[in-house]
């Protein structure tokens, strides 16, 4: 029985990771900048690589690298281990069914089905909007 890597799942080869390595620049302080669509692509990989639906990585990275960009580090990408292991461990849906299981004019109640947090919030917050516009004031509650 072979071992399965992150490149055979399709994730980062170690050529990648170390090209990302490299890119980091040391700056006052000894804090490192790392190139945005570097560390994004990163990110995807490692979700791409965990089976991750693509629209659901996609919104977690954005959110990952975007809380690193505005100084909010412990919800950056240092999460992503943690999202991982949740991933493999099946605490967290690789590819959730998200449900809404209760509807009024200005509320909705979901089921997430223990999607990524990241990526079902945005969704709710786009619909709450959608919603909020429609009659004035509107909340969606997840929960799983």
């Amino acid at each position: 029985m072979t071992a399965t890597t992150a490149a055979d799942l399709g994730g980062p080869t170690l050529p990648q990771v170390r090209r990302l390595v490299t890119e980091v620049v040391l700056v006052e302080h000894a804090e490192p900048v790392v190139d945005r669509a570097a560390l994004l692509g990163f990110v995807a990989a490692c979700f791409r690589s965990a089976g991750v639906r693509t629209s659901d990585a996609r919104l977690t990275q954005e959110v990952l690298v975007l809380a690193d960009a505005r100084g909010h580090s412990s919800h950056g990408v240092s999460r992503l281990r943690q999202y991982l292991r949740l991933v493999d461990s099946g605490s967290v849906s690789r590819r959730p069914r998200v449900s809404i299981t209760a509807r009024r004019a200005a509320l909705e109640r979901w089921d997430a089905d223990h999607a990524l947090g990241p990526a079902v919030a945005h969704r709710a917050m786009e619909r709450a909007i959608r919603r909020a516009r429609a009659t004035g004031i509107a909340a969606v509650v997840v929960h799983e």
